[in-house]
Order: structure tokens, then sequence, then C-alpha cells
């Protein structure tokens, strides 16, 4: 008997027993820690990773949208999250350390923004029979039951349906009689040179110096910069609790400078920043303006053409922890 509940993290639930023989995880000899693969073979996966990006590109043309491309540092982070959830028995989001997806996309060195499905399955026997075609079937599952989701309730189809993602990666772990999967969805539109630090002191000065890579399509609208607290440990119980996320609620807004004589209606300012229109570059001082915490800078669009008041889309998510490096030391 099946029982589905959609929330912002999808649980599938189905009541079975299997029995089947079982491997330990191995590790990749890549220095990341083993992620649980149960019998799947390295082909198996990479099997998986093609129908994923298949089907996700599928599901994105039938909607008239443009296709994604695969993300390999996305499959990676997703990779991890799975592996921890299934360890921890934690489901959602979150992960008993506390951290949110956009959390651990910042610390994993990822740079453009991040938009996460994440999926539950589990058995009430002991043992599962994880063959490829059991999977794919089970990934098809998760696909249909997001994809058939109607406002207000739809986020998961609005990830997947998302115009402006670019790429894509999915991570998969199984044990004996669960698995967690999830998509990472990124946009790729701004590159960053220098690379700004992960962290830094509090007295530390730090500019946002990039590039919007096709300004002729896409021009910045503005700059976000997002606060909050260094996030604390959580149980596995309390994971259950948080089955949604979202951007910070503390948050200053940065404006592109404005030409010598004009000036912003609401405040009067010139703005914040200079950036090219032609050139697409851009530098930012990025204001501590909550003293220690965790901060994320995001680099937010709109088409170039865009008529005043087009609503942007956040294309960058760039995280500075303030405070957890000593004072006097800039730089990665």
């Amino acid at each position: 008997m099946m029982q589905s509940r959609l929330t912002a993290a999808l649980l599938m639930l189905l009541a079975a027993v299997a029995i089947v023989a079982w491997s330990a995880p191995t590790d990749d000899g890549d220095g990341r820690p083993p992620i649980s693969r149960g019998l799947l073979a390295d082909d198996d996966v990479q099997r998986i990773r093609d129908e994923v990006l298949r089907r996700t590109n599928r599901d994105r043309d039938d909607e008239g949208l443009g296709p994604v491309e695969w993300d390999d540092k996305a499959a990676e982070v997703a990779d991890a999250f799975c592996s921890k959830a299934l360890a921890d028995d934690s489901v959602g989001h979150f992960t008993t350390d506390g951290l949110s997806p956009l959390d651990r996309w910042g610390l994993a060195g990822g740079m453009s923004y991040v938009r996460e499905n994440a999926c539950t399955w589990g058995w009430s026997g002991p043992s599962a029979e994880w063959t490829l075609e059991k999977v794919l079937g089970i990934l098809d599952g998760f696909q249909d039951a997001m994809l058939a989701e109607t406002p207000p309730n739809d986020g998961h189809r609005q990830t997947i349906l998302d115009p402006h993602v670019t790429h894509v990666g999915a991570g998969l772990a199984v044990s004996k009689n669960a698995m967690r999967y999830a998509q990472e969805f990124t946009a790729r539109y701004v590159e960053f040179d220098p690379q700004p630090p992960t962290e830094c002191g509090r007295s530390d000065a730090v500019r946002l110096v990039g590039q919007v890579s096709d300004p002729a399509a896409y021009r910045v609208s503005q700059i976000m910069l997002y606060f909050k607290e260094r996030p604390e440990p959580i149980d596995a119980q309390e994971t259950r609790s948080r089955m949604t996320y979202g951007l910070p609620e503390r948050s200053r807004m940065l404006r592109p400078m404005l030409p010598e004589g004009s000036h912003y209606l609401n405040d009067g300012s010139q703005g914040d920043f200079h950036y090219g229109n032609t050139t697409g570059r851009f530098a930012c001082s990025l204001p501590w303006f909550e003293g220690e915490g965790w901060y994320a800078a995001s680099v937010a669009l709109v088409q170039a053409d865009a008529v005043q008041g087009t609503r942007p889309f956040l294309a960058s998510w760039v995280l500075i922890r303030v405070g957890d490096k000593p004072e006097g030391r800039s730089g990665p």
C-alpha cells in the first residue's frame, strides 16, 4: 500500500518487504566521503544521472522551456546531502547540522544561485531490491508527483520549470530500506574575479567584483545582501518540522550608481556600486550591517531591455562567514 504526502520535501513511503544481498559504501578515491549506493555499479549511477537530465529536459520542453545542462558541482553537493540525510535519518531540506540548501551550497563553494527538490522513500521491511530499473521507476514516480502539484503548493514543480535555471545536478543515496534523492538546480549567469572570500573578520573590507556573462541579454538590477545567524545543530525529529526553506529575513538592497545629477526617488541617493551596462562589470563593497554572522551576496538580474518595475531573479549565492576568521586577515 502506498502513502504519499507532498510538502516542500517530497515524502513517498512504500510498505513492502524484500530480501537482497548488501554491499557497504566504498570510497571512490577522490577524497570525498563514500556515498551509499547499495548494489548499484558506477555505470548504473551514470545511467541514472543521464536519465534525470533527459527527463528534466523533456518536462521543460513540454512547457516550452529551454534545456538545462548537467552540473557536476551540484551533483556532488546533492550526493553529500543525501548521504548525510540517510545516515542521520533526517527528512526535508535541513540536515542535522542546521544547514539549509543555500548554506550547504555556499559552504561547498557554489557561487551561482541554487534551488533544491528533496525526496525521501522508505520500505517497512529490512531490505530493498535496488536494481537500476527499480531506482529509475521510483525517480520517475517522484518526478510525476512533483509535476502534478498545483498552486499554491507547487514548489517542486516551480523549481523544475524555473525559466531562469541553467544547470541541474542530482544526488542519490540508498540503505537497505530507504532512499534519499535530491535535485539541485543552479542559475549560472555571473562570474566573479577575484573569487570572494569564504570567511573574514568583521572589520575586513570585502568587494564583490564580477561580470555578467552575457551583458547584451541581462543586466544587474541590484545586489541583495542577506544575513543570518550562524546555524545551530538540530536533531532528526526537528528536520521534519522544517519542511520548507527560504531566503534569510534580514537583508539590504544595494543598487547601481545613477549618472551624475540623478537619484533614486525613494531615498534620494545616487546608488551603491558601479556597474557597466555595456561591459556587464560590477564592483560592490559589502557592508556587514548586522555585525558577525553569515552573509550571502546575491546578484539580481533582469533582461537587458526590461522595463522599470520588472521583477529580477537571483543569479548568485556567495556565502561569506563574517567573524569566523581572525581580525586583520582578508581574502580566501
